[in-house]
């Protein structure tokens, strides 16, 4: 398990760095996110971000917890976009 981990954390680093690691990203999400069941759990993750509120007495690490959230549904939603265009 571990070995598997390092994989994925060493893919992630050159993704960082490399255009065509960035094209093969962007195509993966946009193929796992096509799918029904990758649409659903796109839908069920939009839900429990966006349709989620708090009242006034929210603090401030809360809200910056849910803004996180919320930005990494964008970061996946225009990863999609992008691996969709090209």
């Amino acid at each position: 398990m571990f070995f598997k981990r390092k994989q994925h954390i060493d893919c992630l680093k050159s993704c960082l760095f490399q255009k065509s690691d960035q094209d093969y990203i962007r195509k993966s999400f946009a193929r796992l996110f096509s799918s029904e069941e990758g649409e659903r759990v796109l839908s069920y993750l939009k839900f429990i971000t966006y349709h989620r509120s708090f009242g006034a007495e929210i603090s401030n690490e809360q809200l910056r917890f849910m803004e996180g959230q919320r930005s990494l549904i964008n970061h996946i939603e225009r990863l999609i976009d992008q691996g969709r265009k090209n």
